[in-house]
């Protein structure tokens, strides 16, 4: 066996590479010069509310659970913490002297550093209510970027009747705390007999028509009155202290005689415009007989806006963009929503029939606008970034699946298929962008080469992709999967974003050495990634210690910068820095769906850490908005000795992620190339 070595001098470094034959069995590197290191340490994670700690606004009593309540058998977790921009709200179990009674718990809204107010208690005075109306329990929030919070709750007293007037929604800021509607509360538009049954979600507006929240809820006839109304959904904007119908999948048809839903699926966006799938029933509908098909004229979609509902589109009749008499066949469904922005622009998904309406141009995206509705996309129309010769086809996207979206500067972004010149069956999907203008941009298509991708892989035509999200103007992350050289299923799941300035960015893939970690796989495919309009993002993930790579992945929490940076917040079975200068491990975590992340890369997490007592916070992580560093091999925000450990970790391992070179092959110039950009630093 005869070695071969490589110095350095000048980095007063050695390399030793082993090899028998042209077999490499082992690679050594001694730091002749002492450790390197290129600190750029993130702050420890900032507490907001722990257990022990005494409980604001509430003497006497100390925060108890804050992943879970006080409740034994069963145990019962607590809803997580949201951002409401620079605030955080959260729910905690109390304790009394020792005492924690199991209905104890309460809503605060703090700020990160702890201070802030307690909104709401189990057992105190409900606002807004009869005297002597008390909550009984508070069960889930909302947030918005204003600093304000939306929850539930169920009522006690000797006023509640349980299932009439025993819940509502009520909201708070840092200076009041107030009812904003209560089941039992007429429904307008619904006519006489209309009431509020039950409230389902509660969507913040940002004010720009003049309305500040949105309800979902199910109305149906006031208990005791003719049953004139079944149980029926709807969306209301509140303007002021006012509410106003936005849509309802029951009543009259706008600008029809004598016709009626039947049922209606409802999207709306931050202004509080939107767009309602529906179907309807009386006289006025009909069908007709197309090209040996029966069609029915009785789905519609309407375009809605606190106090108007108008209709743009139609089964059996012409459809926008299209030669006379070919028509929309079906329109979106319960299953199959149309896409809204922020302005209230949406896109949906149709299917046509009629003249020249084959297989290949049945299907298209219409765009409706204030001033119009627009053939967007048809099947068979050519794909202008897909290369050429290559055709739209099968265009089914909706936002129900994920498939599609709006960006708040119009563009489409949605899933299609492809057919024409080169197509096979493994590159004829992708994800593509087409603005209002007819900027056409391929963000990703399967079983071709693209800038951005490892060299000799390709997106696997099944994954393409597993899951998609968009923000602000120009945001575009998804989860797919990898086909090619050096791919295995150990290493094949990878997270991408889109940019139209950058184009394709490789941020995390399978395989990957994060800090202390292993990345095992994308919880549910991705399908909970938030990510704001100026580029932070969060995913959760599962991870492995590099200590013990094969071991059980437990899951994590990954966050990402604008510049693609990427590091663990936290991870379950691994230690945090916390701003109490304490460094616990965590026992388990929580992160809420929606509103866990704010504009400024603040990430709230609740956790259990282990040991006894009892041990429980909820705490503010800030993703570090540095440009990504590649010598920080490891993500730990430091350039140090331990990143020529985790690079050679990988290395060995074969993990695509040392793929210095670009190369497609994990061999030893990827070696020196991790070398160049370690010793240049950050």
């Amino acid at each position: 066996m005869q070695p071969i070595s490589l110095r350095i001098f000048q980095f007063g470094l050695e390399l030793r590479v082993m090899k028998i034959g042209g077999t490499l069995v082992s690679v050594t590197i001694t730091l002749l010069l002492g450790a390197f290191v290129n600190p750029a340490c993130a702050d420890p994670a900032q507490v907001v509310a722990r257990t022990g700690q005494s409980a604001v606004g509430v003497s006497g009593y100390t925060y108890n659970g804050l992943f879970r309540d006080n409740v034994t058998s069963p145990v019962t977790a607590l809803p997580a913490p949201m951002m409401a921009g620079d605030l955080v709200a959260l729910f905690s179990s109390l304790n009394q002297g020792g005492s924690a009674p199991a209905s104890d718990r309460g809503l605060w809204l703090l700020h990160q550093n702890g201070s802030g107010r307690v909104v709401a208690r189990q057992g105190s005075s409900a606002a807004g209510t009869e005297q002597g109306t008390i909550f009984q329990t508070l069960s889930d929030m909302t947030t918005d970027s204003y600093g304000r919070v939306f929850y539930f709750a169920s009522l006690a007293g000797p006023a509640i009747t349980q299932g009439l007037n025993s819940s509502g929604v009520w909201e708070a800021d840092m200076s009041q705390s107030a009812l904003t509607l209560r089941v039992i509360s007429s429904a307008p538009g619904t006519g006489p007999n209309g009431y509020f049954r039950t409230v389902n979600n509660v969507q913040p507006l940002d004010g720009s028509l003049g309305s500040d929240l949105a309800i979902t809820a199910v109305v149906t006839s006031y208990p005791g009155q003719p049953v004139t109304l079944p149980y029926t959904t709807g969306i209301w904007a509140r303007s002021g202290a006012a509410f106003e119908m936005v849509s309802w999948s029951y009543g009259d048809v706008p600008g029809l005689s004598s016709t009626w839903f039947a049922n209606g699926y409802h999207q709306i966006g931050p202004a509080g415009r939107g767009a309602t799938a529906a179907q309807m029933y009386g006289p006025n509908i009909s069908s007709i007989l197309v090209n040996g098909t029966t069609i029915t004229n009785d789905w519609v979609v309407l375009r809605t806006a606190p106090g108007s509902r108008e209709i743009i589109a139609r089964t059996a009749t012409q459809a926008p963009g299209t030669d006379a008499g070919v028509m929309f066949r079906t329109l979106p469904g319960s299953t199959t929503l149309p896409a809204v922005n922020a302005a209230g622009d949406f896109v949906f998904a149709a299917r046509l029939i009629g003249p020249g309406v084959t297989t290949s141009n049945s299907t298209g995206l219409w765009r409706s606008s204030t001033s119009e509705v627009s053939l967007l996309a048809r099947g068979g129309a050519p794909a202008l970034a897909a290369g050429t010769g290559v055709n739209f086809d099968s265009l089914v996207a909706n936002s129900s699946d994920g498939s599609l979206s709006v960006m708040d500067n119009g563009d489409a972004v949605f899933v299609t298929y492809f057919s024409g010149a080169g197509i096979t069956l493994n590159n004829l999907n992708g994800i593509y962008k087409l603005s209002p203008t007819g900027q056409h941009s391929l963000i990703a298509r399967s079983g071709v080469p693209q800038s951005g991708l490892p060299n000799g892989t390709t997106f696997l035509r099944t994954a393409m992709p597993l899951a998609m999200k968009t923000a602000g103007e120009d945001h575009v992350m998804f989860v797919s999967r990898l086909a090619g050289t050096g791919v295995t299923t150990a290493n094949d799941d990878v997270l991408f974003r889109h940019r139209e300035a950058s184009g394709l960015q490789l941020i995390a893939r399978e395989g990957d050495v994060i800090g202390d970690h292993v990345l095992k796989s994308f919880v549910g495919n991705g399908a909970d990634m938030q990510l704001t309009g100026n580029g932070y993002a969060i995913v959760s993930v599962t991870l492995s210690p590099t200590s013990n790579p094969t071991a059980t992945p437990q899951p994590g929490v990954l966050g990402i910068s604008p510049s693609g940076s990427m590091q663990v917040i936290a991870a379950k079975g691994s230690s945090i820095s916390l701003s109490d200068n304490t460094s616990p491990t965590i026992s388990d975590l929580r992160l809420a769906p929606k509103n866990a992340l704010s504009d400024g890369g603040k990430v709230a997490i609740a956790a259990m850490f282990t040991g006894t007592p009892r041990d429980e916070a909820v705490f503010v992580a800030s993703i570090d908005s540095a440009v990504s560093c590649p010598a920080d091999f490891n993500h730990d925000g430091t350039v140090s000795n331990a990143d020529l450990f985790a690079f050679l970790s990988a290395w060995f391992a074969q993990s695509m992620s040392a793929d210095f070179d670009g190369s497609g092959d994990i061999t030893v110039p990827d070696i020196f190339e991790f070398l160049a950009v370690w010793f240049e630093g950050c």
